[in-house]
This record gives structure tokens, sequence and C-alpha cells, in this order.
């Protein structure tokens, strides 16, 4: 087994069985669903991953480089987004680029009433 195999191994273990379970915490936080226009719309579908729980956090823990500081972020941003009703996508556009959007909202909330 190579280095780079057995600190992957490693990093796979204490993010995907351990306390350090990163994905499970993000997809345990998100909503469900919300209700849009008369219509349920389901925000956790990990399709994409094949419903797979640990998938998805293997993969979300490459997507911020196991990043404790950067996952810090955007739990905060999705708590602020879930108490100021800003989530309106799913978890994985969450990812890609909406809780980038809800971190600006927190450092400039007036913009948030325009």
């Amino acid at each position: 087994m190579s280095v780079k195999q057995l600190n992957e191994s490693v990093l796979k273990d204490l993010y995907l069985n351990g306390e350090y379970n990163l994905g499970k915490q993000l997809y345990d936080a998100f909503p469900e669903s919300i209700r849009l226009h008369g219509i349920d719309l389901k925000l956790k579908s990990l399709r994409t991953f094949h419903d797979d729980l640990s998938e998805f956090s293997w993969w979300y823990g490459r997507k911020i480089n196991f990043n404790l500081e950067l996952h810090n972020r955007i739990m905060t941003a999705l708590e602020y987004g879930k108490a100021n009703d800003l989530i309106s996508y799913n978890i994985l556009n969450f990812l890609c680029s909406g809780w980038q959007l809800v971190e600006y909202f927190m450092t400039h909330p007036e913009e948030l009433h325009r």
C-alpha cells in the first residue's frame, strides 16, 4: 500500500466512520424539503450517490479537502439560511454555490430586504 493510499484510507476512516463524519453532520442538518408555491420539493436527494450516505460523505470530505474550518463555515451558513428562509435548493446545489450566497447575506444582512 502506498503512502497516498494509506493517507486516503486513514482519512476515509476518520471522516466516514468516526466522530468526524462531516458529510453525515451536514446531511442530518439539511432541511428535508420546502414548500414552494404549494409544491413540496425534496432537498436531500442523494440520487447522484446512489442514495449512499457514505459515498456522499466521502465526496463532501474531498470537496472541502477535509477542512474542518471550511465545514464549520458551511454549517454556519446552513443554520443562518434555515433561520432566514434562504434555503431553496437541494443539498448539492447548496454545496456548489448556495452556502457562499448565504454567507454573503450573513455579512450583508441589509441586502436581504432589497
